[in-house]
């Protein structure tokens, strides 16, 4: 039989406790043998490749710790290598570095008790605060912040900022786990939430793809045998230089390039034949993966409350692999459809904001931008838009003079998108 404490207020519980409440009152039930405690604050071992094109990011990273007193935000899409990056900053980060997953409350809560103790926060106190009888943020900060050595805490793969925030209430507000530290630390965020409102003021940090050259040399590291280094650039460009792409085919290639060649076998050895596949559309393993990474950044989307983000990045994909211009995303044609039915202009302009902060579409020149790996991974999903992408394109074209000097250059960026529609369409479209 487990112990029922009576708790006012407030209560948190862990491992095997559960809480209940009745009226404003709180009861923690706890089991005679707790779980034990499983957080660990170590580096991660998992990047043993060399880290291309990154010297300037890690170079921001160590004025920042060199300064103190900083949070800084790495964020980017899924797949860019925001925590390849923290992991090579760690390791060479000089300080002592303590390493916490947040992609859940639960290891939030377990790694920064951790934390706590290992910054020096009394265990009397800790065990109190972890048990709901006090605020636990307010005991890791006062440890923290009475630490004369610098120190670094990542805070890996914090996706939705509010396992870091007061009940109700924005992690921007710094009265949660997150606060800027007083002393000389640092702390280092790695999110696909790259919103300013959401953290508040703190050092953003943007981690983008790789230029031809690196990316290309990722692959040569990861497959020397795979071919010559102009395949390998070929390659690259056509991965769009994302690094999580670049590493899977780089492993991929790794595994076939000295394979023994038997009859019939025909997976991809060379970097050529990998750039040939992509083309032909082969069904290589890491398309799945790399779709998976995508829809976790939908699903976050979906658990804040924007399930259409998901139905309009795949309508996006749905249009030509070029620039989509904003005059096409009229509220009022896309609320007829079924998918986004009753949609306002202001609702679907907060869908294109959360689609931007999460790095799954770019905003330049007016006009919505794709990565091709994201565009062709949710085109694989996306069926059942043609008539709203046609809607959408015929109320743009035939809704302004083309003799408009206003109107030129539009023009040039439809015409990829008119030229993808069939010819059944673009009757369908001006009769």
């Amino acid at each position: 039989m487990g112990q029922a404490w009576r708790v006012e207020q407030s209560g948190v519980a862990f491992d095997r406790s559960t809480v209940q409440q009745a009226a404003r009152d709180l009861y923690v039930n706890t089991s005679p043998s707790p779980s034990p405690g499983l957080a660990t604050l170590v580096v991660p071992e998992e990047v043993t490749h060399p880290i291309r094109g990154r010297d300037d990011l890690l170079a921001e990273l160590a004025a920042a710790v060199d300064l103190g007193g900083q949070v800084v935000v790495l964020h980017g899409n899924g797949g860019h290598g925001k925590t390849t990056v923290a992991v090579q900053f760690a390791r060479q980060a000089g300080v002592e570095v303590w390493w916490v997953d947040a992609s859940s409350a639960t290891n939030v809560t377990e790694g920064l008790r951790e934390v706590a103790l290992r910054a020096g926060a009394d265990e009397q106190a800790a065990r109190n605060a972890w048990s709901g009888a006090s605020s636990a943020p307010e005991v890791l900060w006062r440890a923290l912040d009475t630490r004369t050595n610098p120190w670094l805490l990542i805070l890996d793969n914090a996706d939705d900022p509010q396992v870091l925030a007061p009940n109700g209430e924005r992690v921007a507000t710094g009265r949660g786990w997150l606060r800027t530290p007083r002393s000389t630390g640092t702390v280092l965020i790695t999110s696909r939430d790259g919103r300013r409102l959401e953290w508040g003021d703190r050092t953003f940090i943007t981690v983008d793809v790789l230029n031809a050259e690196d990316a290309a040399a990722v692959l040569l590291d990861l497959a020397p045998c795979a071919g010559a280094e102009a395949d390998a650039r070929d390659l690259a460009e056509l991965l769009g230089g994302l690094p999580l792409a670049l590493y899977l085919a780089g492993h991929y290639l790794r595994s076939t390039s000295q394979a023994v060649r038997l009859p019939g076998t025909v997976q991809p050895r060379t970097f050529a034949e990998y750039s040939q596949a992509l083309a032909d559309g082969a069904e290589l393993g890491e398309h799945k993966t790399l779709a998976q990474t995508w829809e976790l950044s939908l699903d976050l989307l979906a658990k804040r409350g924007q399930p259409l983000a998901r139905p309009l990045l795949r309508l996006l994909s749905n249009f030509a692999p070029a620039p989509v211009p904003v005059e096409l995303l009229d509220a009022a044609v896309l609320a007829d459809s079924d998918v986004f039915a009753g949609i306002t202009a202001q609702q679907l302009t907060f869908l294109v904001e959360d689609l931007r902060s999460l790095g799954l579409i770019d905003y330049q020149a007016n006009a919505l931008v794709l990565h091709p790996l994201v565009r062709d991974a949710n085109l694989r999903q996306a069926s059942g838009y043609d008539d709203v992408r046609l809607e959408m394109l015929t109320k743009v074209v035939l809704g302004r003079d083309p003799r408009d000097p206003r109107t030129w250059p539009l023009w040039p960026a439809l015409l990829p998108h008119c030229a993808q529609l069939s010819g059944s369409a673009l009757l369908r479209a001006f009769l």
